[in-house]
């Protein structure tokens, strides 16, 4: 999967959000536009069960689950983390 295939959609709770949501390997990687910078993103990845999850070498640590401010081209990167594998370890995923 490419950042070109996701789909940003207005958010369905009315928020002022532009938003993308996609499963990959049994995660769901959501984002938000940035407010202040069209081409800047915020993600999150959430496990099966719904939880937030911290991947090692994306998140820095162990507080910030939301990362902001990122380009097509980090996201891409997280995408294909997920779409390789991650494993949980302790509060991180690897």
């Amino acid at each position: 999967m490419k950042f070109d295939d996701l789909q940003f959609k207005a958010d369905t709770d009315g928020l002022p959000l532009i938003r993308a949501r996609t499963e990959i390997n049994g995660f769901e990687l959501s984002m938000l536009k940035e407010a202040n910078d069209p081409n800047r993103y915020e993600f999150a990845v959430f496990n099966a069960l719904g939880e937030m999850i911290l991947i090692e070498g994306i998140h820095n640590n162990e507080y910030d689950t939301v990362i902001r401010y990122q380009t097509s081209d980090d996201v891409e990167l997280v995408m294909k983390r997920l779409e390789y594998g991650i494993e949980a370890t302790g509060t991180f995923y690897r």
